[in-house]
């Protein structure tokens, strides 16, 4: 596969598909500044027998991907993806393009808290893995709401892992060096796009993502995704309890949303408006 993905390097390629190839990791060529690679903007893997994506650097080597598809292989370690998602201070995400993320039908046991602090991410499919990150009846509801049950859970000051280069340099020695063109398919010019910050845009940095959209304490967010859990069962159950069970779990949410109130209600809290009256 290498062999053929250098064979078309000096093309412009928005799409990729290589799917149903077999593959058993994922082809080197992408990662090293081919002209093919800088102007993907999606790429499909899906229907392959890939068990980890290795330590690539996503975001250098697919700076416009947009659609990624790693549906229905063997994944069971997400290698440096994860972490080229997110933003670090003033300093944009790798994949900062990417928008839909499919990983359904894997071997997937834990989801990376970094998908929850993911600036643009809008689409993140995760059925068919044996993973309890998420609950099922998140799942359920749609790639929207598994997003916001991540964002709920990453835990207060929680550092991504910074994505390294390590995995490239095997394949690096055996190419012959040369100059690479970072090129966005939709300009005329070939000039590389200036990676600058944006201070009136709406993009989160981990520590804003960490912190909560209002800076909410640890005990507010925890106590939040308890309370959007209990609604959670109750709403995906509420149909076939007895009438004995419903009593019970509703007062349940009564005496978590006062518990909730409480905490906001405290001094540290003060400047903190109830989400729940």
């Amino acid at each position: 596969m290498d062999d053929f993905l250098l064979a078309i390097d000096g093309q412009t390629l928005q799409l990729l598909n290589l799917a149903s190839n077999r593959l058993a990791q994922l082809p080197g060529a992408l990662f090293h500044g081919n002209k093919f690679s800088t102007s993907l903007r999606e790429l499909h893997l899906s229907y392959n027998q890939i068990t980890t994506l290795g330590n690539h650097n996503w975001g250098s080597s697919l700076p416009f991907l947009e659609i990624l598809d790693l549906s229905n292989n063997k994944l069971e370690s997400l290698g440096q993806l994860p972490g080229a998602l997110v933003a670090r201070g003033t300093r944009l995400p790798g994949l900062a393009k990417l928008h839909t993320l499919k990983l359904e039908n894997n071997g997937l046991r834990d989801i990376p808290y970094e998908f929850g602090m993911a600036c643009n991410l809008k689409i993140l499919l995760l059925e068919g893995n044996p993973q309890r990150t998420v609950r099922a009846a998140v799942l359920r509801q749609g790639h929207e709401s598994v997003l916001k049950y991540l964002q709920m859970k990453v835990p207060q000051g929680y550092v991504p892992t910074p994505t390294v280069d390590a995995g490239d340099a095997t394949f690096a020695k055996q190419q012959p060096q040369k100059q690479s063109v970072m090129m966005d398919p939709d300009r005329t010019t070939h000039n590389p796009p200036q990676n600058t910050h944006n201070p009136n845009n709406n993009s989160r940095t981990p520590a804003e993502a960490t912190a909560g959209s209002n800076g909410e304490s640890l005990a507010i967010r925890q106590l939040t995704a308890q309370l959007e859990d209990l609604q959670i069962q109750f709403d995906a159950n509420a149909t076939s309890m007895s009438n004995a069970k419903k009593h019970a779990m509703k007062k349940q949410l009564q005496m978590k949303k006062a518990e909730l109130i409480r905490e906001r209600r405290k001094p540290t809290n003060a400047n903190f408006a109830p989400v729940y009256g």
